[in-house]
């Protein structure tokens, strides 16, 4: 149901991606000055704990259920 925010550790205690976990630079930006840093990261077959959502307007039971608050309205509605 759309794109949701969650927090995890994508990093082990030496810097490295832990399992399952891809981090990509996009390479160099034309036209900034190189002053940014643009990257993507893949997840495959990594499993984010329910608690880790950033759940200000939905949420997911136990049971697996996806709710969504009274107050959400459109608000994933946009990008």
């Amino acid at each position: 149901r759309g794109l949701h925010a969650s927090m995890l550790q994508i990093r082990d205690h030496n810097h490295k991606p832990l399992p399952g976990i891809e981090l990509l630079d996009m390479g160099p930006k034309v036209a900034t000055g190189n002053i940014t840093d643009h990257g993507f990261m893949r997840l495959e077959h990594v499993r984010i704990p329910r608690d880790f959502m950033l759940a200000r307007f939905q949420h997911v039971t136990p049971e697996g259920e996806y709710v969504r608050t009274a107050d959400a309205g459109n608000i994933g509605d946009s990008t």
